[in-house]
């Protein structure tokens, strides 16, 4: 039904030999229309776990729009994240993707991802999260900030030497870092050296956020969980297609964000300057910096050379970054699934057995809160009664703890106003 209402919508179920259901992949024609034409071709996939009975996970593919703002690609349901879900999931990406060679995909260091990548995706590039990266780091170099530091430095660098020596001074300083950065691989976690533009997207934050906003219904039904992403999405696209639409700028409100910043200190730069080397080359829409050719947004050194040539900005900026296509990014519309006693189903589908989930009961008590990577801390909850961190207001009240200060006056001056009256000794 999903298909009959959005055309170019691909979804899919996969049964296992008792007929049992073990995997659902759906990816809206709006999305996937969108993709293919004018988004960055660089996704950012993670899962994250349901809380219904039968539990299972929700596994994700987002990117982003020229606005900066998160485009989800593709969801997929399955019963556990290991690497026969990651194989399937990826399996049925890659029929909505028009040209894989051309994408870069970004995870966290998952081993079923890395498996199911090698097969579906040989020839597409693949990126590390390299938020994760540095939680795992962490464990080795003992929460070391200083080196956590020079990693972040080396991997957002844009030009081939300045990795190098942020690199070389990693090494001298810890020497177990720079091993696992090693065999992590240069390519999968460094700006500079990936095979594909990653842009600014060097994290799967992206994929995070959606599933912050799918926190709430995770305790419900596959279907409902499903029927509210497609609903999320019917709203994104309609307000989004009326803000584009809206923008009177050529370039989008992140674009601009982008030149303004960049104005004044273009401004400084002159032609045969001595001391601010850089090489622009107007045609190819490249810098020395690097910085043009990586982010496809024009850095000072082109600003300065489009100011002195009296060419104007915007058309130093991709196309990715206009606001004509932001509009046909939106220009879909997401439809409703009409009500079921409108519903006219195919016998193949209405003949079909697809019997739910066994229940997995997990022993000791449900989790709540999800388990920490390695090298991450957990934040203690901050008391909003007493102050103080490790507790909640409710264990507070339970264990009769001290209130805070502004409390005790107010309590003082409850007691005098008592003690004027009269009402007590």
């Amino acid at each position: 039904m999903l298909e009959q209402s959005n055309p170019g919508t691909v979804t899919k179920i996969e049964t296992d030999s008792e007929n049992r259901f073990a995997y659902r992949f759906m990816a809206l024609g709006a999305c996937i229309e969108g993709f293919n034409t004018v988004i960055r071709q660089v996704i950012a996939i993670d899962a994250t776990h349901l809380k219904a009975k039968t539990k299972g996970v929700l596994l994700v593919a987002v990117c982003k729009d020229g606005n900066e703002m998160i485009y989800p690609l593709a969801f997929g349901f399955a019963h556990s994240e290991c690497t026969e879900s990651w194989t399937w999931f990826l399996k049925q990406l890659r029929t909505v993707i028009r040209y894989p060679e051309r994408v870069m995909l970004v995870s966290n260091r998952h081993a079923g991802i890395f498996a199911g990548m090698e097969v579906i995706f040989p020839d597409t590039a693949h990126g590390v999260c390299t938020y994760h990266l540095s939680q795992n780091l962490k464990r080795i170099c003992k929460q070391r900030d200083d080196v956590i530091k020079l990693y972040y430095h080396a991997t957002y660098m844009y030009r081939v030497e300045e990795f190098d020596r942020e690199m070389a001074e990693l090494k001298a300083t810890h020497c177990k870092v720079y091993d696992e950065l090693i065999q992590v691989g240069i390519e999968k976690f460094s700006r500079v050296h990936s095979p594909r533009k990653r842009y600014h997207m060097m994290t799967t934050n992206i994929a995070e956020s959606i599933n912050s906003c799918l926190l709430a219904i995770r305790k419900l039904p596959i279907t409902s969980i499903a029927e509210f992403i497609r609903d999320l999405l019917q709203r994104w696209f309609h307000d989004r297609r009326i803000n584009a639409r809206e923008i009177p700028t050529f370039l989008t409100h992140d674009a601009n964000a982008h030149i303004k910043q960049r104005i004044l200190p273009s401004q400084r730069f002159k032609v045969d300057d001595k001391w601010n080397e850089a090489i622009v080359d107007l045609e190819q829409r490249s810098c020395s910096c690097s910085e043009w050719d990586l982010d496809e947004l024009p850095c000072i050194h082109a600003m300065a050379v489009a100011r002195i040539k009296g060419m104007p900005i915007n058309v130093l900026c991709s196309d990715f970054f206009t606001t004509g296509w932001l509009q046909h990014a939106y220009a879909m519309a997401v439809n409703p699934v009409p009500k079921p006693e409108t519903w006219d189903i195919p016998d193949a589908v209405r003949d079909r057995i697809v019997l739910p989930w066994l229940k997995r009961k997990q022993p000791g008590r449900p989790k709540k809160s999800r388990t920490p990577s390695a090298g991450e801390k957990r934040k203690k909850q901050t008391c909003s009664n007493c102050g103080e961190k490790g507790h909640d207001k409710k264990y507070a009240q339970n264990h009769h703890l001290a209130p805070t200060q502004a409390n005790q006056q107010k309590k003082h001056v409850l007691v005098a106003f008592a003690r004027k009256k009269n009402i007590i000794d």
